[in-house]
């Protein structure tokens, strides 16, 4: 937009500078009372300056540090012009298609959906953890980060205590070198090797795709509980300056979750302490375990048919209907019988 008398050109939301500015700085757009406020509303041509803007509270230090810099980016003008705005194409280059298409991603705020935000309320969990999830998911957890976005700390301060990158909210839970070693020691007594994901979304579907047996809710509580205490380790770090084991979390992680477990499945018999020895019969699938019992079974009834054509005694070999594969049936006693 070419800026004439200010009216018909919306100051955050047009792009009259090098850019739309609730796109450059979005706390103070989110702050801003009258987001559809045009250039004229702003401006005054009494003291020749940007600075009539309508908060819903009082900036910060680092809100007001933002201002700052936003208002120096913007034009110097001593009054505004009596033309009528116009509109300019990318500053009066050629259309094309490509400019089109890039023109509307840059100025369309995108939000891809998230599966974890979708799930999240319809889990069996308590209710500061699910709260937490929910927060987790969409970015508002007060890591460093999201503290420094919100004008409360330096940028200088955003750093983690542990391996100095700057600490976001996934940051704390899956990329922190902590957060790493807490989830290889856990995955490692299932003797699984894993390689971290990208984002909260593909780290919780790919955790649910290592179980879908009998055992898949408490392989989901470990998740759940995982992250929670990551958190809780993060804060006594931050503000206790106490360390955290990873061993002793991962253990601690299995135990609460595990009693949370048994409080909802009464037929649930194990005991904090047996989950956590054999943690990997837990991991294991029911269904790749039924499919290795329907061989063996297979096997046995094909033994049994070779005993027959040769008139052996059969002796203990079990009968024709115990053994005979049957589809699904087998695999519903198998997974019933013989998983733990």
């Amino acid at each position: 937009m070419v800026l004439g008398n200010g009216n018909d050109i919306r100051f955050w939301k047009d792009n009259w500078t090098t850019g739309p500015l609730n796109l450059s700085y979005p706390d103070l757009f989110h702050l801003c009372r009258n987001k559809d406020a045009s250039v004229s509303d702003i401006f005054n041509s009494d003291l020749q300056h940007f600075m009539r803007f309508c908060w819903a509270r009082r900036l910060r230090i680092g809100e007001q540090q933002r201002l700052r810099n936003l208002v120096q980016q913007l034009p110097v003008i001593s009054e505004l012009q009596s033309t009528q705005d116009k509109p300019a194409w990318l500053r009066d280059r050629q259309y094309s298609s490509a400019s089109m298409s890039k023109l509307l991603h840059a100025n369309t705020s995108y939000r891809p959906s998230s599966f974890l935000l979708q799930r999240i309320w319809k889990e069996v969990l308590p209710p500061r953890i699910q709260f937490f999830g929910w927060l987790l998911a969409r970015d508002r957890i007060s890591s460093k980060a999201t503290l420094v976005r919100r004008g409360i700390l330096h940028h200088d301060l955003s750093s983690c205590s542990i391996c100095s990158e700057v600490e976001s909210s996934i940051h704390i839970v899956l990329h922190c070198h902590f957060a790493w070693q807490f989830w290889s020691t856990l995955l490692s007594r299932c003797n699984v090797s894993w390689v971290s994901p990208g984002s909260l979304d593909e780290f919780f579907t790919q955790w649910i795709s290592l179980s879908d047996g009998r055992h898949r809710k408490l392989w989901k509580l470990f998740w759940f509980y995982g992250i929670w205490h990551l958190w809780k380790a993060r804060n006594k770090r931050v503000f206790e300056d106490e360390p955290s084991d990873a061993i002793s979390l991962v253990f601690w992680t299995v135990c609460k979750a595990v009693d949370f477990h048994r409080s909802h499945n009464r037929g649930f018999s194990y005991t904090s302490s047996d989950v956590f020895r054999s943690i990997e019969l837990f991991y294991t699938s029911c269904t790749s375990l039924a499919h290795d019992l329907m061989n063996i079974l297979r096997i046995m009834y094909i033994y049994r048919g070779t005993l027959k054509r040769f008139g052996v005694n059969r002796g203990s070999v079990p009968r024709s209907a115990d053994v005979a594969p049957s589809g699904r049936r087998w695999s519903h006693l198998a997974a019933r019988e013989f998983i733990p």
